[in-house]
């Protein structure tokens, strides 16, 4: 009697490693099934942050040297997006030397990224808000004047 106790936990402990076995790979597997849009996880969200890094070099190329006339022709653009809410950042440019329409095209396509990115990841953050900078023209060129409104 005392063999084939052994015999049947034997079995049973055998039997529990093969179900664990079987629950890590499940897992794995799960980490790496398609989502929605048919790739895995990881790959979209890579994806994602390529897309993001493509959209704020070209936001930051249409920009350039924001050369300008006038006090008027700066503009202020808010660019993406925080996990509590507000913008990312805040550029600075020229109406003169930059398509104003093309740059807030940008801005909403990186801000919706932005967003997405959140969700997807769960980003926390201190949930700062950026205060909105001002703007003044300098030797020919739009400048951020940071705002002292705390």
């Amino acid at each position: 009697m005392g063999m084939s106790r052994l015999s049947v936990i034997a079995m049973l402990v055998a039997a529990s490693l093969t179900l664990v076995g079987c629950a890590d790979d499940t897992v794995q597997l799960d980490s790496a099934m398609p989502d929605a849009a048919g790739e895995p996880a990881s790959v979209q969200e890579q994806s994602l942050s390529e897309r993001l890094t493509t959209l704020d070099r070209a936001i930051r190329e249409e920009v350039g040297i924001a050369r300008a006339d006038s006090f008027d022709q700066c503009q202020l653009l808010a660019v993406g997006k925080r996990a509590c809410g507000g913008p990312e950042f805040y550029m600075v440019y020229s109406t003169v030397s930059s398509d104003a329409a093309k740059l807030q095209a940008l801005a909403n396509e990186y801000t919706e990224l932005r967003v997405q990115q959140i969700a997807q990841t769960g980003e926390m953050s201190t949930c700062e808000m950026l205060p909105k900078p001002g703007v003044m023209l300098e030797g020919g060129i739009c400048k951020v004047v940071q705002s002292v409104d705390r």
